[in-house]
């Protein structure tokens, strides 16, 4: 409920100001109303309160509303100020790491016409931070050479965002492994010379999420047709990007 009431004031603080005076005039002054009615022959009648008292206690209410937002501008401005150093130590930053090897493991122990996929990359970080969990948004992978056809394309959207395996091979590398179970995903994973994966993933950092897209182009001359329980494809990347859209406090 404070959250509400700060996180309004933010947004609207004449209005704020508006509501809260008019709520500390009008509410005690209807009470003291009722409260010294004196009984005649009509019922509105009542005994006047001082012109100097009312005054006073408009006086009474303006400060206090005034101190009340100007302890609130001090609140929100030290909370900004938090949020930024935080979002600035706990960033998480990384491209993939070119040198390395994608790696699609198809494994199937031979009763099911759709294979597990395994797809593994590694990242090389940029920033100095310990990252504690990865989430994946959206997984796209389609064929290069052939951008057009839908049978060569595959999307998918995580409804709820996905956990990513993942391990640091040291401080500056990190090994991320996803895992999918799609036939066309299987069947453009397999056959296509040119491939392109992209993502969109979400990286946790104490109190702290990161969102970044990144984009892999690699080439594999190596094809897998069907197995009897595992195989892998290695392709080398060609090229990659990382995109940061922003950082934000959770």
């Amino acid at each position: 409920m404070l959250e509400k009431i700060i996180r309004f004031f933010d947004e609207h603080p004449i209005i704020f100001f508006i509501c809260v005076f008019l709520g500390l005039i009008v509410v005690p002054t209807a009470i003291i109303h009722f409260v010294y009615i004196i009984p005649t022959e009509s019922w509105w009648s009542q005994v006047t309160i001082p012109a100097g008292n009312m005054l006073a206690y408009i006086g009474t209410v303006l400060t206090f509303c005034v101190t009340f937002m100007l302890s609130m501008t001090v609140y929100l401005s030290n909370k900004r100020q938090n949020d930024r150093t935080q979002i600035s130590n706990n960033k998480a930053m990384f491209v993939v790491n070119n040198e390395q090897k994608v790696k699609i493991d198809f494994l199937n122990p031979g009763t099911r016409e759709v294979d597990d996929i395994f797809i593994e990359m590694e990242l090389k970080l940029l920033s100095n931070v310990m990252i504690s969990k990865l989430k994946i948004k959206h997984l796209s992978i389609y064929d290069i050479e052939h951008p057009r056809e839908k049978e060569k394309q595959f999307y998918k959207e995580y409804e709820k965002e996905k956990n990513v395996n993942f391990q640091y091979e040291d401080k500056e590398h990190l090994i991320i492994n996803f895992d999918l179970q799609d036939e066309k995903a299987e069947n453009i994973l397999k056959t296509a010379e040119q491939l392109c994966i992209g993502f969109d993933i979400d990286a946790i950092c104490e109190n702290v999420k990161t969102k970044l897209t990144v984009n892999i182009s690699c080439t594999s001359y190596q094809k897998v047709g069907k197995i009897s329980f595992k195989a892998r494809k290695e392709c080398y990347i060609k090229n990659s990007n990382s995109f940061l859209h922003k950082a934000e406090i959770i």
